[in-house]
């Protein structure tokens, strides 16, 4: 099969006085980023949240980049969803009931008065996850209530009362309200995750060739054979 190939290849050199071409096929590009004990993250998960993270962070590398986008969100939420799938359906469930009846981050303050998990306070892009920044940093949506977003303890729902630019766009500051429907507390989900990394640090059977170097220090790259 091998030694048919090469010669396929080799044919449009020795045909290309009779004006013959002949195609190689090449292999598909690689899509995966990561495979840790059976959960797949591919690239295509991965480089909104990089490509989002150069708009406002340019001088920072793509590979540190990544490594913060999987340490915070991509794993996190892939182990949460295999392990609390039922309990997070039930979560977003009760996600999309508040976005029903709260229209604006006004409405959302106030129909959430009774709901023990929730943020509100001035933040930078650095306390909360990509799609939480990429929604409450847009100055076209300030005001707005979000659709339910996906965090590794649940969903939030959110909305921005304003937004303070700053000099360098790494440190806009934006005074939000975040409003939990989640699984874990804080500490509860802390525990999970330090120990889930623990257990996982071998598991890992394929990470990308081009971005090994981008992987969490945590995560024990496979043995090449």
């Amino acid at each position: 099969m091998n030694t048919l190939r090469i010669a396929c290849c080799l044919l449009p050199a020795g045909l290309a006085a009779f004006g013959l071409v002949v195609a190689c096929s090449e292999p598909p590009p690689e899509t995966r980023l990561l495979v840790l004990d059976g959960i797949e993250i591919k690239l295509a998960d991965a480089m909104p949240f990089v490509e989002y993270m150069d708009t406002y962070a340019p001088d920072i590398g793509r590979k540190t980049k990544l490594m913060n986008v999987l340490e915070r969100y991509l794993i996190p939420v892939a182990l949460a969803r295999r392990q609390f799938g039922a309990q997070r359906a039930e979560k977003l469930q009760q996600a999309e009931a508040m976005c029903a009846v709260a229209t604006n981050v006004v409405e959302l303050e106030t129909k959430s008065e009774l709901i023990a998990e929730k943020v509100k306070r001035d933040e930078s892009r650095a306390t909360m996850s990509p799609p939480e920044a990429i929604f409450l940093f847009d100055p076209l949506r300030t005001g707005e209530v979000s659709r339910p977003i996906e965090v590794p303890q649940g969903w939030y729902v959110a909305g921005a009362f304003d937004l303070k630019p700053r000099s360098l766009a790494m440190d806009d500051i934006v005074s939000s309200l975040r409003v939990g429907f989640v699984t874990h507390t804080a500490k509860q989900w802390y525990d999970y995750y330090e120990e889930q990394k623990r257990l996982l640090a071998t598991k890992a059977t394929f990470v990308h060739p081009d971005w090994v170097t981008a992987m969490p220090e945590w995560i024990q790259p496979p043995r090449q054979p």
